[in-house]
């Protein structure tokens, strides 16, 4: 039941078998990882326990599970002493990418950047595919007439993160003479252009890696590097405002929104509550926030107008928040320049987890971020990326109540 998907099925198995044998060792350990995988990290971690004090050993990959459970409970020199036994027994990618999470989520980002430098060797374990391309790696050199391409890899908001590296790359880039081509995912090139104007950008997917012949033919030495590897040859800079959109986008969110706003008196918030419709659905059941529970929390705001930031394809949640005054800006948001565009004429953006909450950040923008108990690393502390972030964090699992009251309590 467990190998076909039948997981609940599987887990009211293995709890029953263990009330008339307590001691079933291979149902303690098939049901601990259910637990950990369903994140009921202190009920999984308690079944592996057990186990050890049975067995009086490790079983092959018990370190890793064990210190996920941990990290997640907040036992932080049990994670990493079970972290690095695993990664000294197998050097298994899985675990330097689950170990990455852990030391980031600390802010520890020096230790972290080796390890998470591994995710693709991970690759399929981890839902990452990125671009091939056929250059040497770069190392953090910069040399004369040569060309550095950049790949952006994962979600939108990872390339938005990451991008706050540019900068610096791009100036001691043009100082060495060095060329750097940013690949990013289409709805990003124009924004990134804009924010970037020294790098050649251009837009490519996974699935569909950008026509390189020039640029081939203009360098004689090229190199690549992922976004997300930039860490390991670059200091991380201070939050900054770094992403700004094009001038025309600015100009039509202006006019778009100057006439809904013109002396109300009101505070004018940019919303998103909704994560990708793409992404799975156990992701969206994290992430998201119920329509019906953020219409009660803020029905009764006055001095408010909330305008919905959630492209066009999130339009059915819009009809289970009623009694909010809500406009919906999805017909502008045809890419991250014209979201940006929009975003700069409010005066607070409210987000899940999502690429809309980095691109706020990056912004430089007042931004709320309505997390997940078990939130990724990104969203350390309030955040070490962005300058003007506040986090609302679940305190119990799947219980938006109290992220909803701090958040309400702003404009009460």
């Amino acid at each position: 039941m467990h190998e076909s998907g039948q997981q609940a099925r599987a887990m009211d198995e293995y709890r029953a078998c263990l009330e008339r044998d307590p001691v079933c060792v291979d149902a303690l350990w098939n049901y601990g990882e259910l637990l950990r995988l369903r994140e009921h990290f202190d009920e999984a971690l308690d079944c592996f326990d057990r186990l050890v004090r049975l067995e009086s050993r490790l079983r092959d990959k018990a370190a890793h599970r064990m210190a996920v459970c941990c990290a997640h409970l907040g036992q932080d020199d049990r994670a990493q002493a079970l972290f690095e036994k695993q990664i000294a027994e197998d050097d298994d990618p899985l675990t330097h990418w689950e170990y990455a999470h852990f030391l980031l989520g600390r802010g520890r980002f020096t230790d972290a950047w080796p390890h998470y430098a591994r995710r693709f060797d991970a690759g399929e374990k981890v839902g990452l595919k990125g671009m091939r391309f056929p250059y040497p790696s770069w190392c953090g050199q910069f040399e004369a007439g040569s060309t550095l391409i950049v790949s952006c890899e994962q979600g939108a908001g990872d390339e938005i993160l990451f991008a706050a590296f540019l900068p610096s790359l791009l100036q001691r880039a043009r100082s060495a003479d060095m060329r750097v081509v940013v690949v990013c995912r289409p709805a990003l090139v124009r924004l990134f252009r804009e924010s970037f104007p020294s790098a050649r950008v251009l837009g490519g997917m996974v699935t569909q890696e950008p026509d390189l012949c020039t640029i081939v033919k203009q360098s004689s030495i090229i190199r690549h590097i992922r976004i997300g590897d930039l860490p390991l040859w670059l200091d991380k800079p201070e939050p900054a405002a770094y992403l700004k959109p094009a001038p025309d986008d600015q100009r039509d969110a202006r006019r778009l929104i100057a006439s809904s706003r013109a002396g109300d008196g009101c505070t004018h918030i940019g919303i998103v509550w909704s994560a990708n419709p793409l992404s799975s659905a156990s992701n969206r059941r994290a992430r998201n926030v119920p329509s019906e529970l953020l219409n009660a929390w803020l029905k009764d705001i006055d001095g408010v107008r909330f305008y919905s930031l959630m492209p066009a394809e999130h339009c059915a949640v819009l009809a289970g928040v009623p009694d909010l005054h809500v406009t919906d800006l999805a017909f502008f948001l045809t890419d991250f320049s014209r979201t940006a565009a929009a975003m700069q004429c409010l005066d607070e953006i409210v987000s899940v987890c999502t690429s809309s909450a980095n691109l706020s950040g990056a912004l430089g923008l007042k931004t709320h971020v309505l997390l997940q108990k078990h939130a990724d690393w990104r969203w350390c502390g309030d955040t070490a990326w962005y300058r003007d972030v506040v986090t609302y964090r679940q305190e119990t699992r799947a219980d938006w109540g109290n992220c909803l009251q701090a958040l309400s309590a702003n404009w009460r």
